[in-house]
């Protein structure tokens, strides 16, 4: 809230969005083999404490980015005018800064629910064996070992249904409100900050970015002492889990822009796609795999095909991301700009490529970024459906290194993935 409030606009903003926001990026899987870096030799280790301090330090940034976005937002206008009429700092906060944060604030709890919900590769990694399971671990068990057996299967869904039942209820509510889903455009005004604001936003932005800071310089300098057959291994992997992640990236982004730029897709259209994401985000990846094997099973073997079925699955489970990240260039289009075009001759192609593409390049390559990041450290579905006799999936390779033992490769695998 006090980073909303000192540094709402320009490059001091970026600076805590980008710190606040790069943790959230972080995979289960290399949490995972973090908190075996940092928690190594303390009684946290492979214990159930260990697995809650690595989620908390993964989300309390998100949470804390959240907020303080939803606070840069707040219009000052409606605080100088509380302060005009005699309210304090308490009686300003209640009436105009908490209703303007308070479904952001229940929007990126959900969203933490959810991850922490189907942290499976963290879990497996930090949590010490059986005692410490979660459901997405259990379906993954099951699924990967072949085990259909109906009664389990139904026994097990029944508790995912209770355990997701509140985040779907709130998502469910909390996606008809367009500012809830889609904060576009920021309504703050802000000068620069002063000096101890600045020390301010630097000393938050370097706590939540110190942790995997340190992680990544000791795994790059231990990099060294690797093998050139551990090296080979790791480009193999790296490269293959790359070219899925690049193409799948790239498919997702077309599919979403085919969807937003269509010529029928309305306002209410977009919101409609939005609050539907909202939703199917909200399906853990091991239900998604259960649903897609019940219904296609029987066509052909899914795990004799691992690309092209990982692909797939890859596409449809980051969509959602997708369309809510890109949403807000839907939004405002620039639809005048574009009839002018057209009357001047431009086809609609060429209308798009003039007007729009100037705007929706930023948001495009950011979030092709984001869903590469988000793809390569991807370890649910890539684990589940991985080839036993072909090139693991590099998050896969670096969690059976840990497995066994070979902490130096992992630790460095760890670095190369965070930098």
């Amino acid at each position: 809230l006090w980073l909303g409030r000192v540094a709402p606009v320009g490059g001091w903003r970026r600076v805590w969005e980008t710190a606040l926001g790069w943790p959230f990026l972080v995979s289960s899987s290399v949490a995972g083999l973090a908190g075996i870096e940092l928690l190594g030799g303390t009684r946290w280790a492979y214990r159930f404490e260990g697995v809650v301090f690595m989620m908390v330090l993964i989300n309390a940034p998100w949470i804390a980015l959240r907020l303080a976005q939803a606070r840069a937002m707040v219009n000052p206008h409606l605080l100088e005018q509380a302060r005009v009429l005699g309210a304090g700092f308490f009686a300003s906060f209640r009436f105009v800064v908490f209703p303007g944060v308070v479904s952001a604030a229940a929007l990126a709890a959900l969203e933490v629910y959810l991850i922490c919900s189907s942290s499976m590769a963290l879990v497996m990694l930090l949590g010490g064996g059986p005692p410490i399971e979660t459901l997405e671990v259990v379906l993954y068990s099951r699924l990967r070992s072949g085990f259909f057996e109906p009664s389990a299967l139904l026994a097990t869904l029944f508790w995912v249904v209770v355990v997701y039942s509140p985040a779907w209820i709130g998502l469910s509510r909390l996606s008809r409100r367009l500012e809830t889903l889609l904060p576009v455009g920021v309504q703050s005004e802000g000068s620069r900050p002063g000096r101890v604001a600045q020390a301010g936003v630097l000393a938050l932005s370097a706590m939540s970015l110190a942790p995997w800071i340190w992680i990544t310089c000791r795994g790059l300098w231990l990099g060294r002492q690797l093998r050139p057959e551990t090296w080979g291994a790791f480009a193999g992997s790296l490269a293959m889990s790359l070219a899925v992640a690049l193409s799948v990236a790239a498919g997702t982004v077309l599919l979403v822009l085919a969807i937003f730029t269509h010529p029928r897709m309305s306002r209410s259209g977009v919101v409609r796609w939005v609050a539907g994401s909202v939703m199917a985000s909200a399906v853990p990846p091991m239900l998604f795999a259960l649903i897609f094997l019940a219904t296609f099973i029987r066509f052909f073997d899914f795990f004799s095909y691992p690309l092209p079925t990982l692909s797939l699955l890859l596409l449809w489970a980051h969509l959602p991301f997708a369309l809510r990240a890109l949403a807000p260039w839907a939004l405002t289009r620039a639809d005048r700009l574009l009839e002018a075009a057209q009357v001047l001759g431009a086809s609609p192609r060429r209308a798009w490529v003039v007007v729009e593409w100037p705007r929706w390049r930023a948001g495009i390559a950011s979030t092709f970024g984001v869903l590469v990041s988000l793809l390569l450290g991807e370890s649910a579905l890539t684990w589940l459906f991985s080839n036993s006799d072909g090139v693991p999936w590099v998050t896969l390779l670096l969690a059976r290194w840990g497995g066994q033992y070979q902490l130096e490769a992992a630790r460095f695998g760890v670095a190369a993935l965070l930098s």
